[in-house]
């Protein structure tokens, strides 16, 4: 059975808008690719065939950044991901990125080699993710880290009026308050004078849970 191509179909990192040409010989569409070009891909090309592996990007996958892109999949994927969670309405976690307002900086958006540099600069390894430091602000070289899910959920649980700058600390009357949360579950880790204290704390309890798998 003949694949039916549709508008807003994704095919690798490119995603359809609008048929250019449609006869019974040939059918062309305007893609865009994650990077931002726009280029018209044939049907077939699309799809693939035997003799033809299907077309996956505007090229910037296969022929930019000096072939990096084929060096470094992993990190390929995720700055895509990054970008079509931003961008992509179609995308599946769209509704908390993008259609909440949250954005790729320019210097990232249009670069995947600068996002790869600053990556392997910063502490990339295999089993971390992208992390936004602050969840209000858009995704950039100074806000961002490499974190495994566990900081990532922490983040997460920040409170817009946290004025101290670290999650699970706050500001008391008499000092600061340091807690720890997972699965609902938060646990108290007390009451200090001096803000490096309640930091220290709340690194310990995370160390911790890292290595218990529970509080």
């Amino acid at each position: 059975m003949s694949t039916v191509i549709k508008e807003g179909m994704t095919f690798g990192y490119l995603k359809t808008l609008a048929v250019k040409e449609n006869s019974e010989k040939r059918q062309s569409w305007l893609c865009e690719c994650v990077c931002g070009e726009k280029i018209v891909v044939a049907r077939r090309h699309l799809l693939g065939y035997k003799s033809r592996r299907s077309t996956k990007s505007c090229g910037c996958m296969e022929k930019s950044q000096g072939g990096l892109t084929m060096r470094y999949p992993r990190i390929y994927n995720l700055w895509g991901g990054m970008i079509r969670r931003c961008y992509d309405p179609s995308a599946d976690n769209y509704s908390r990125y993008g259609g909440s307002g949250v954005k790729v900086e320019d210097v990232w958006r249009n670069n995947f080699q600068a996002f790869l540099e600053w990556s392997l600069k910063n502490g990339y390894k295999e089993n971390l993710t992208i992390d936004r430091i602050d969840s209000t602000k858009p995704y950039g070289p100074e806000n961002c880290r490499w974190a495994d899910y566990f900081t990532q959920n922490q983040n997460k649980g920040m409170h817009k009026n946290n004025k101290t700058g670290h999650i699970g600390v706050y500001k008391s009357n008499s000092g600061y308050r340091a807690y720890i949360q997972r699965d609902k579950k938060r646990k108290y880790l007390g009451h200090f004078r001096a803000i490096d204290e309640a930091i220290a704390a709340r690194m310990k309890a995370e160390e911790l849970y890292s290595k218990n798998g529970h509080l």
